[in-house]
This record gives structure tokens, sequence and C-alpha cells, in this order.
């Protein structure tokens, strides 16, 4: 609905239990072939799609402003800090280099002497992909949000299913059928629509290996709780208090419309 109007702005399925399954398994078949995919070429994707992104910014904007109420500048903002995520995530080969340590030091504790074998150890780090991923994310940044997530993940080799907010849906599909058209295999971004049984399917399905969540802190509790449980590696960035310090000299008018839009701007 458009919170100005009250006006329908459309509908989405509501996914169940068993397209969660399929979203899951899509994103299995897809990771073997795209975690082999070398790394220039999986963030030639990214560039494309950041291109993409940059041609049709205002378009994705009015969606955001229909569904969510923001104004048409706060919506672009939102999508060039999104924009700037993907940027990111196209250093991937930089970022996810390895590296290799001839002859490191050993600590006494371990090896005393030569013979021992103190010496001639070599040390090589490797960074790999984990499988599938799951994001979770909240109605006050349906775009930028995501693009904190799935970008980085899939410059890495891991395939992504994301389930947006049910409040506002329809700027994170757009988002994902831009996706598509930078030449993303089938099966390496996922999007699945639904509430909290939908949520839990995900986050404790077998073929799951991460889980990442913004929301409030309820939510992030139990998601944190449920999937690490479940043997996940999970991050969960929850509502919060940022403390605000306004030194003696500072323009306190300014101060207090820049602490108040902080605080309660898109809910926080």
């Amino acid at each position: 609905m458009n919170p100005a109007t009250g006006e329908r702005v459309g509908f989405v399925p509501k996914s169940g239990m068993e397209i969660a399954d399929k979203a899951v398994a899509a994103a299995k078949d897809a990771y073997g072939a795209w975690s082999n995919t070398p790394v220039g070429d999986r963030v030639q994707c990214l560039f494309r799609y950041k291109q993409i992104l940059e041609a049709n910014i205002s378009d994705i904007a009015d969606i955001v402003v229909a569904e969510h109420g923001k104004t048409k500048a706060e919506a672009i903002g939102s999508l060039r800090r999104g924009i700037d995520c993907v940027e990111f995530a196209t250093a991937a080969p930089v970022l996810t280099m390895g590296h290799s340590l001839p002859q490191i030091a050993v600590s006494n504790s371990f090896c005393r002497t030569e013979d021992e074998g103190g010496v001639g150890i070599d040390s090589q780090v490797d960074r790999v992909p984990l499988g599938v991923c799951v994001g979770i994310t909240p109605f006050n940044f349906p775009v930028m949000v995501p693009m904190w997530m799935w970008p980085m993940s899939v410059a890495c080799g891991n395939t992504f299913i994301l389930k947006p907010s049910e409040h506002d849906p329809f700027s994170t599909s757009a988002m994902i059928e831009l996706a598509n058209d930078a030449g993303f295999p089938g099966g390496v971004i996922n999007l699945v629509h639904g509430g909290p049984d939908v949520a839990n399917r995900l986050i404790t399905h077998d073929d799951v290996r991460a889980v990442s969540f913004v929301g409030s802190t309820g939510a992030g509790r139990h998601i944190y709780t449920t999937a690490a449980a479940a043997g996940k590696r999970v991050q969960c960035m929850c509502g919060a208090k940022n403390h605000s310090l306004i030194m003696p000299d500072a323009n306190r008018e300014a101060a207090v419309d820049g602490v108040l839009g902080s605080a309660f701007g898109n809910t926080g």
C-alpha cells in the first residue's frame, strides 16, 4: 500500500515452505559452477549491474517512494549508498586474495627445538566461499540494505537467497529483476517473499550455510539464536542507540535537527 494515499501498489506472491525449499535447491544447484567461476569473471556481472542501476535509478526511486513513503531525494540517496556497495564488491579480486608466509615463527610452547619441527613451517591462507547464504532485510531501506549483503556475497562465490520485508517488497523485486539483466546465471540470486514462517524455514534449512539480518532487536535475537543453533554462521545488525556529543561551540539548532533526523528518519 502507498502510505501517503492508501492506494494499492500491487501484489506479490506469499511464498510458502515449498517455494522456500525450491529457492534453496536452486541456489545449491548453482553454487558449484558459480563458486568455480574465476572471481574476475564473477565481478563482471557486478560491473554491468552497477551500470544498469545507474540507468534506472529514477525509476527504482519512484517505486520506493510509492510503497515506502520516502521523498524522491531520500530514495535516490539510499540507492546511491547501495550502488556504492556494488562498486565495493567489484574489488573482490583484491579483497579475496589469500597469502603465503614462508618460514613462519613458531611459539616455543608449540615446538621448542629445531629437532621438534620448530623451523621449515610455511603458512598458506586461502579464502573460499561458504555456499548458500540467506539475507533477511527490513522495511526502512528496501534497496540499500539488501545491497549491503548480496553483491559481496556472490562476488565471493556464494549463492544468495533474499527475503525482503513484506511491507515494501516491490523495490527489492525491481532490484533483483535488474540483477537478472546483468547476466548472473540462474540460481545465483534468488528472491523469496513471505513472513516469519518463510524466514524460519530459510534460516534452519540444512543446505543454508550463512544468514545475514538487519532489523529489530527482537527479531534479531530470534534469528541469531535459531540460526546459530542450526549450525549457521550468523550476523545480525539490530536496533541500537547511538550516542551524540554536542560540543559547546556547536550550532545547536543544526545539531538537534541532525540528531532528530538520525534517530527518527526512516524509523532510525
